[in-house]
């Protein structure tokens, strides 16, 4: 059998094909076809050893999309390359890609985290119909790959330039799920910042599926952030042609508009900045009668210059489409505005006035569902803030919160949550000034906040009783641990090895299981940082102060002092201006070490900081110790009613959207399976960890003593002057 690299069919070669064994029957495709271009791949290269690419459907100046066979799925998909022409090469008759000039490393790297940030983005919305699924993603041949779904069908903008224009009935068909597909985007506060026609994918079957994630960046309506200038004249907003803007849905709302308006009158709309000087652009029913005033009307208030008068939200908009809604002029909605107003500040006194009858209790179950008393959880948490961007970090702590407790807040509508974001160099002062006084929150963050402070929390003895961990890991096994503790973890952190690129190292086979090979197999050198000395040196055959003993072993301390004497040979300076991360990192850019030991968390960081410049691995031990995160605590002067609610709580935050949304913005492991197995299968450098949970172990309860002797063993040591064997005998 002969598998097409056209059409992917496959076809029997025997007597009756002789003379024809390199054409295809089906599609006529002859094997041996060279490529459009000479750096495109040759059809049959293969990729991870399961994609078999075939023919080049699309290029540009930022990547090529091949039609390719999944060995493993048995399905045709199509395969996205990161190439860039004019920052990389490709010598004819190999696969790597290579750089033209080092000046345009930083260039290259940064392009390639940006393309597989929005393979990220795709594959968050696996779930979403309307939306071009994404299988996988990985690096090879020194660049980037996504691969995607195969979609066989035509762009609207191909429709369209056949047929010139749609009816509204036609282009409401395809738009809608344009728009349920972009809602929920920004329920995830991700805009996709390039709808036109485009980027709208109609396929053979019917189905509508929205592409090309490439602009997508997160939402902020309230204040202005410098962004890339991406954009399509006609189909982009005024805000769009800014580098530094507010951007939010109604960005995205001008630009469905405008689709729109170009399918049902055949002519594209006047660029938004020419309109802002002069706006001429005509009414839909104006250039055809035979439109519904309704549809030209939502079409006109999408594409106000003006953003503030344009529809809040897709549903809003879609509801006009549909009639539903009545769309009133520019002066009207200003009208309007001041009436509500008068009427919010009425109805705000009236709720005043008749409060105070409202406020009965009771329980009950229902379906047995606890139904909550009446009452207030605060909520306490930290927040990494900028001083540009302060009040913009707080109050995305704080929806972050209320994002993840929508679902408790709809089933306990007696509950409700008052959430404060305190700067995270802040957090710990003014946890300790409320404990001093008696008046913690009823939930807290507890990572990293001292003894003293937890022992003024709540005990969980009973909190299993309102929980169902049967989707999560770990929980069940030290049940009886949390239970005894004050801590509730919600995820988890892991021991990770980053491999440099180019130190002469194969980055797809490291696998470190024991301390020795870090100084081994031309490895340039390693450096361990001292946040995770416990769960390094536990993973690969040490004894950190794990378990009941609380002592560091020989075996920890013979690694110990050859990673002493690894940082005298190489002489690194620690410089106490500089954090610890800023010196391993700057040895890790400039290639002087291969391997840096550090956490999952890290790895935005990292993303962020070194894109393309390095790959994570796994620790490969038997055994790997992990740290429970996003550690909750209830402060004891929580009473009965707070306490419930709090505990009941936790067993909302461990369902999926909640740990999908606590994985993406705090980068931390999720607990709950679902979700850890679905982003394991979707992002290749993820799914290196997906064993990590059969060898995972914890030593709950211990965290503030083991960063406290870490941190010790780093400032004394390492910074210090104190010998290592005089300082384990002292502990």
């Amino acid at each position: 059998m002969e598998r097409c690299l056209s059409c992917m069919k496959e076809y029997n070669i025997d007597d009756t094909t002789k003379g024809k064994e390199n054409t295809c029957p089906f599609c006529g495709y002859e094997k041996g076809t060279p490529t459009e271009e000479i750096y495109h791949l040759n059809p049959g290269t293969i990729l991870r050893d399961r994609y078999i690419l075939g023919v080049v459907i699309g290029f540009g100046g930022f990547g090529i999309t091949y039609k390719a066979w999944d060995k493993s799925l048995g399905t045709v998909v199509a395969v996205k390359e990161y190439y860039p022409t004019g920052i990389v090469q490709r010598v004819i008759g190999e696969n790597n890609v290579s750089i033209y000039a080092k000046a345009k490393k930083k260039e290259f790297f940064a392009g390639m985290t940006r393309f597989m940030s929005e393979a990220k983005n795709m594959a968050r919305f696996s779930d979403v119909p309307n939306i071009v699924h994404v299988n996988n993603y990985f690096e090879e041949n020194n660049t980037a790959y996504i691969v995607m779904e195969y979609l066989d069908g035509v762009t609207l903008k191909h429709v369209l330039e056949e047929k010139g224009k749609l009816s509204d009935e036609e282009t409401l068909e395809i738009m809608f799920p344009v728009m349920d597909a972009l809602h929920a985007l920004h329920q995830e506060n991700i805009l996709h910042r390039d709808i036109s026609p485009d980027n709208i994918f109609i396929c053979n079957n019917g189905q509508i599926k929205l592409i090309d994630f490439g602009a997508a960046r997160f939402s902020d309506i309230e204040n202005e952030m410098t962004r890339s200038i991406i954009l399509k004249a006609g189909y982009a907003p005024v805000e769009q042609y800014r580098a530094k803007s507010k951007q939010g849905p109604y960005t995205d709302i001008y630009a469905v508009g405008a689709t729109i308006y170009r399918c049902i009158t055949g002519e594209a709309p006047d660029e938004s900045v020419s309109r802002a000087l002069e706006d001429e652009l005509k009414a839909p029913n104006e250039l055809d009668t035979s439109i519904p005033k309704y549809i030209s009307s939502a079409v006109m208030k999408s594409m106000a210059i003006n953003a503030e008068l344009r529809f809040g939200s897709i549903p809003q908009f879609k509801k006009a489409l549909e009639q539903k809604k009545v769309v009133k002029s520019d002066k009207q909605v200003v009208k309007g505005r001041k009436i509500r107003r008068a009427i919010v500040i009425l109805f705000f006194f009236i709720l005043i006035a008749i409060g105070g009858f409202g406020a009965y209790k009771y329980y009950e179950y229902k379906s047995n569902r606890i139904v909550l008393e009446k009452s207030t959880i605060t909520i306490w948490v930290p927040v990494e803030v900028t001083e540009d961007t302060k009040d913009t970090d707080i109050e995305a702590a704080k929806q972050r919160i209320h994002t993840m407790s929508e679902k408790f807040l709809q089933d306990q509508p007696n509950v409700t949550l008052d959430v404060t974001a305190i700067p995270v160099e802040e957090y710990n002062q003014r946890l300790e000034d409320a404990a001093e006084v008696g008046n913690l929150p009823t939930l807290f963050l507890s990572d990293g906040v001292s003894d003293s402070i937890i022992n003024e929390s709540l005990v969980l003895e009973d909190v299993y009783e309102y929980l169902d961990v049967s989707n999560c890991y770990f929980l069940e096994d030290y049940k009886s641990e949390i239970s005894a503790g004050r801590q509730f973890p919600t995820a988890f952190n892991a021991p990770i090895v980053y491999v440099r690129r180019t130190n002469g190292i194969d980055m797809n086979t490291v696998l470190i299981n024991q301390f020795e090979q870090l100084g081994s197999d031309g490895s340039k050198g390693y450096y361990i940082d001292s946040n995770y000395y416990a769960m390094s040196f536990n993973s690969i055959g040490g004894k950190f102060y794990f378990g009941k003993d609380n002592v560091i072993d020989e075996n920890t301390v013979n690694m110990l002092s050859d990673m002493m004497e690894e940082y005298n040979s190489k002489n690194y300076e620690f410089d106490a201006e500089k954090t610890e991360q800023d010196i391993a990192l700057e040895l890790f850019e400039n290639g002087e070490i291969t391997y840096y030991l550090a956490s999952f968390n890290d790895n935005d960081y990292m993303r962020q900081e070194m894109p393309g410049l390095y790959a994570f691995r796994p620790m490969n031990s038997e055994q790997i110790q992990g740290e429970f995160a996003m550690m909750w605590s209830i402060g004891n002067s929580a009473n009965e009613d707070q306490a419930l609610a709090a505990k009941i709580w936790f067993n909302y935050i461990l369902a999926e959207r909640p740990q999908k949304t606590m994985f993406i913005s705090e980068n931390m492991l999720p607990l709950n399976k679902t979700i850890y197995s679905s982003i394991s299968e979707i992002d290749e450098s993820f799914s290196i960890m997906a064993d990590y949970t059969d060898k995972m172990v914890f030593d709950y309860g211990k965290q503030d003593y083991i960063d406290r002797r870490e941190k010790a063993l780093y400032q004394d040591v390492i910074v210090g002057d104190e010998e290592l064997d005089s300082w384990v005998k002292e502990q």
